[in-house]
């Protein structure tokens, strides 16, 4: 059998093998796809989604396998038909002839040459020794020079002088058929500015000598403003991973090691179609996550201030920048229906800070802001900032409209669906720090107003008391004097001894000025002594109280007022109390506070208890009165300084509303509590007292 005989029957196994092996590959392409999606669900949701997306596409992509494969089957039962053998490729040794067919190969089957004419991506063709043969128009503007003066030119002539000693080394590995994958490199534009790139190199090969390396592909990327973020960094190399898995996922699938040429030509039309799908889904994630990136930036300086002002200029300084438009500007609405243009940033625009307009002009015929809702447009007649492209978005919440935001590119572009919702969320992040902002201002302004009252109110009662002292002093030592004369000439004191109803003018018009000025007496006497409570320390005279004895002495002057007004008062002492070391003084104070309370809101008929037992080393004093109950929504507020209980003194007999504020606050300085209950139409406060001046 001759050698062409023989190497046309191992072709024709190895093309049938190579064939059903597709089969085993689609399984596990499949199978990795299922580990690519595990992987996915474990990122945060922003990042998910797109991912989510891409994966989505390349499974519908991958369901078509079966179907390529028996085409591939079908195509290659035909070549076995037309031809029982094949000539050699080309002999060993064949060089590469002209750089015409380096741009053949450049342009050929490989679908990673489709981002040549990207605006993203600068793509440039080599010959081995580094010379530009080809160059798009992206790499033309990165090193900051034409397209046509490129060719030629050495590209490490645009490599940063520190940098290409590793540049020479990495280019020996990619004559030698390395492939490399985004290397970060010093670059230098045509003008010496210097940028930091990222490369990504594959070589270019004979097809005749497939281990002879006649170019080099190049695509480069400008990094500088995303490398020392880290949050962008940590981004990148996720997608790196996922896009590396899908690379070689398709590769797995599509183009196995030493695929015979013609079997890599029947599914180079749908390799190049899957792997243009891929590129640019991988590519607008990869715009996703710069962007996501960008928002949490910029939503973390809007977090940084309550400053409405510096929170409009850190917006519209960063979409400026990060979106690279032409200017960005911020008007906020006013209550007489303009909008007012508060802070701008722009770059090379005229300036319209301070421009006032009319919403019901601006908006007469588009409503979309007013409605938050966004739109992008350009004036048929050029405005003062020229003929520019505007995306408008409103900044708005829950509340209402609050203002705008105004982007401005240059008319020939248009704003993307990502850059639309980057400007969005920027948005919406400015309506809830001005809220924020407004409410922390108003807040501030209400503490300054109640500090500046509390002040006033502290002055107040520590100089009308003092101011009222002597005057209030004065008019019952007359009251007195009146007195004793009324009692010479109209028998005065006889008349008081009498019933209300059955005493004379003289006597009761007296009653009514002698009560009231006690009544002011009162009030004096209880802001100084609230002032003094509230400013110094008192020191305690401690004395060894027997209840027994002392207790029905502090009550005796209530007997009266009780019998008058009809009331059953009652004392219940425990038998064999222990002594109480304590203040008397204070002691008295609190419990004639708490008897006058009774007196003054319990109705007629009803009883008022006195009660003192010992409990566990300490003694409680009860004062219980029945007929009334307080509320229980005003039980949390009787010890507060001025409050009375609204409709609840039977008696008319008014009074301060610092009694049981002073009750609490004399009850503290002598180490015990007080308790308040009411229910069952009865109301208790019970003091409780330690037995021993140690405890206090």
């Amino acid at each position: 059998m001759s050698n062409s005989a023989v190497r046309a029957a191992w072709f024709k196994r190895v093309r049938g093998a190579m064939i059903n092996d597709l089969d085993q590959l689609f399984e596990d392409s499949q199978q990795r796809l299922q580990e690519l999606w595990q992987y996915a669900q474990e990122l945060s949701e922003p990042q998910k989604q797109p991912i989510v997306e891409v994966l989505e596409k390349l499974s519908s992509q991958l369901q078509e396998m079966p179907v390529v494969t028996e085409q591939l089957r079908y195509q290659v039962r035909q070549r076995r038909l037309a031809t029982n053998t094949r000539v050699e490729l080309v002999a060993q040794g064949q060089h590469y002839q002209s750089d015409r067919e380096l741009h053949r190969q450049a342009d050929s089957d490989d679908p990673i040459v489709a981002i040549a004419s990207s605006n993203d991506i600068g793509y440039l063709v080599t010959n081995p020794q580094g010379v530009i043969l080809e160059a798009n128009r992206t790499a033309a503007q990165l090193l900051d020079n034409s397209q046509e003066c490129l060719l030629g030119n050495s590209l490490v002539e645009f490599v940063a002088a520190d940098a290409r000693g590793d540049f020479h080394a990495q280019l020996s590995a990619l004559q030698q058929g390395a492939v490399v994958k985004n290397w970060e490199i010093g670059l230098a534009k045509a003008q010496g500015e210097l940028f930091t790139g990222v490369l990504s190199v594959e070589p270019v090969r004979q097809v005749q000598q497939p281990h002879q390396v006649v170019g080099l592909r190049w695509f480069l990327q400008d990094i500088t403003e995303t490398k020392y973020n880290p949050v962008v960094c940590l981004n990148q190399r996720k997608l790196e991973c996922v896009q590396e898995d899908l690379e070689n996922l398709l590769a797995e699938s599509l183009e196995p090691e030493g695929e015979l040429a013609d079997v890599t030509e029947c599914q180079a039309p749908h390799n190049m179609l899957l792997r243009q799908t891929l590129l640019r889904r991988t590519w607008a994630l990869q715009q996703a996550l710069k962007f996501e990136a960008m928002l949490k930036l910029i939503t973390d300086k809007l977090r940084d201030t309550l400053d409405e002002n510096q929170i409009l200029q850190t917006a519209v300084q960063e979409l400026t920048l990060v979106l690279g438009v032409e200017g960005c500007d911020t008007a906020l609405y006013n209550a007489d229906h303009t909008a007012t243009i508060t802070h701008e940033y722009t770059i090379g625009l005229p300036s319209a800070l301070g421009e006032v307009v009319s919403i019901a002009h601006l908006f007469a015929e588009d409503t979309q802001l007013l409605q938050g809702q966004y739109f992008q447009f350009c004036y048929l007649v050029p405005g003062i900032r020229g003929q520019v492209a505007i995306l408008a978005c409103p900044i708005f919440d829950n509340q209402g409209v609050l203002g705008d935001l105004w982007l401005y590119k240059r008319h020939e572009d248009g704003f993307n669906e990502l850059e639309i919702r980057l400007a969005q969320q920027v948005a919406s992040g400015c309506a809830i720090a001005i809220r924020q902002a407004r409410l922390y201002q108003a807040t501030r302004s209400q503490v300054v107003e109640l500090e500046k009252l509390t002040r006033l109110k502290d002055d107040f009662l520590s100089t009308v008391p003092h101011e009222l002292r002597s005057p209030v002093a004065n008019m019952k030592m007359a009251i007195q004097m009146l007195g004793i004369a009324l009692n010479k000439d109209h028998g005065l004191f006889a008349e008081l001894s009498k019933p209300p109803a059955k005493r004379n003018k003289v006597a009761r018009y007296f009653h009514i000025l002698h009560n009231e000025c006690e009544r002011e007496i009162n009030l004096v006497n209880d802001l100084l002594e609230w002032q003094k409570l509230d400013t110094e320390v008192q020191p305690l005279v401690l004395t060894t109280i027997e209840m027994l004895e002392w207790l029905p002495k502090v009550i005796e002057p209530f007997v009266q007022q009780t019998q008058e007004r009809q009331l059953n008062l009652e004392i219940n002492i425990e038998p064999e109390l222990p002594p109480l070391v304590c203040d008397h003084a204070s002691l008295g104070r609190i419990l004639s506070e708490l008897l006058t309370n009774a007196c003054k809101y319990t109705p007629t008929q009803e009883k008022i208890i006195v009660t003192a037992r010992a409990a566990q080393a300490r003694i409680e004093v009860s004062v219980n009165n029945t007929g009334v109950e307080i509320p229980a929504s005003e039980r949390e507020r009787i010890f507060e300084k001025f409050y009375r209980i609204p409709s609840t003194d039977p008696w008319k007999q008014g009074g301060t509303g610092l009694g049981l504020a002073l009750v609490q606050k004399r009850v503290a300085l002598l180490g015990g509590t007080i308790q308040l209950e009411s229910s069952a139409n009865q109301t208790c406060f019970t003091v409780s007292l330690p037995l021993k001046p140690s405890e206090l």
